[in-house]
């Protein structure tokens, strides 16, 4: 579930200790008194199993406090292993790394990887959907995230199409995206996958996706993580199914509101389905509404049980949840993305609890 990470240490080490296998570097800056002052870093650069390792060290961060940082390209790769495969024992990797670092020069056996606090974190999952990939892309290309920006994802190479979908804070510190990994990986195995990355970079946002301040990695357990990403599910609505068209969304309406609140929560989500980019503006002027009664009418339209996401004429897509293809979300698992015609409309707007 782990991929990138960086933790940070204050702790103290010795620069006479460090040898020529850490490059120096020395420059200077203003302190808040206006007076110049010199700040030497250290850096050492390694390549473990096939992921690339950081090490940077400062006797005296911009707080005057020792710092040595830590980062991680992808934890699965410590171990030799493509970050398309998930490690749900994140540990093995991360224990073999806490050996290595210690054989570094100027680093003490006492150092535990353990005790680092997180300063980034990317949790992934996968996804099993088969043909209807395209389907949930397309679908989640028109759902809402509160207080983020909605963009197309694209990260082929090869051919330099949009295979995603992300949302982002506009400061990048933190964002979910969902794409097609199938289309990243040149593995068999991954034809139909759908990954999801969630992000986070800031003090800030890791406190409020964690619930701690200063969260270890030592801290994280797999049921922490599970909890962090079906928070962006939640958010998002893929706890719940996907409606096939725009009168199926309005009977889920009638079925909680009057007439003309239906109506009105209707046209508001005409609005999303037309709409590339989740811009309010845009959509507060084409509906003639301020910003907070579109937020209002989102919230209704959650509350009743309707993702804003209006899929094509017949077709009602399952809960993204019950897709998972580890046990990352354990007892959620179906071979078929449709709802079948025959079902009860009902069923697909049950709350999943994690």
């Amino acid at each position: 579930m782990l991929d990138t990470l960086h933790l940070k240490y204050h702790i103290q080490l010795d620069p006479k200790k460090l040898g020529d296998d850490w490059l120096k570097f020395s420059t200077e800056w203003n302190n808040s008194k206006s007076e110049r002052k010199l700040n030497e870093s250290y850096k050492i650069k390694r390549i473990i199993g096939t992921a690339t390792v950081i090490l940077k060290y400062r006797p005296s961060d911009y707080a005057d406090n020792p710092l040595l940082t830590i980062e991680i390209s992808s934890v699965p790769k410590l171990i030799h292993l493509s970050n398309s495969y998930l490690i749900p024992n994140y540990k093995t990797a991360l224990n073999l790394l806490n050996k290595i670092i210690k054989t570094f020069p100027g680093i003490p056996e006492t150092f535990d990887i353990y005790e680092g606090i997180i300063s980034r974190i990317d949790i992934c999952c996968h996804y099993d959907l088969g043909s209807h990939i395209n389907d949930y892309i397309y679908g989640i290309g028109q759902l809402w995230y509160s207080n983020r920006v909605r963009a197309v994802y694209t990260n082929n190479d090869v051919n330099g199409s949009p295979n995603g979908v992300r949302f982002y804070i506009k400061s990048y510190k933190a964002e979910v995206k969902f794409y097609n990994k199938g289309l990243e990986s040149s593995a068999r195995e991954m034809e139909g996958i759908l990954r999801q990355e969630s992000s986070f970079s800031s003090t800030n946002t890791i406190e409020r996706a964690f619930g701690k301040q200063n969260i270890t990695i030592g801290e994280v357990t797999n049921l922490l993580l599970q909890e962090v990403l079906f928070k962006d599910l939640q958010e998002l609505g893929l706890d719940r199914g996907l409606l096939g068209d725009i009168d199926s969304a309005y009977q889920q309406l009638l079925k909680h509101f009057d007439i003309r609140t239906a109506r009105r929560l209707k046209d508001t989500l005409e609005v999303n389905t037309n709409s590339t980019t989740n811009n309010v503006k845009d959509s507060c002027k084409k509906l003639g509404i301020e910003k907070s009664t579109l937020y209002a009418r989102r919230k209704q339209i959650l509350e009743a049980g309707v993702v804003p996401a209006i899929m094509p004429i017949g077709m009602i897509l399952k809960p993204l949840i019950e897709m998972q293809t580890s046990d990352v979300f354990p007892n959620f698992r179906d071979l078929s993305a449709v709802i079948p015609e025959t079902e009860n409309l009902s069923a697909s707007f049950t709350k999943v609890k994690v």
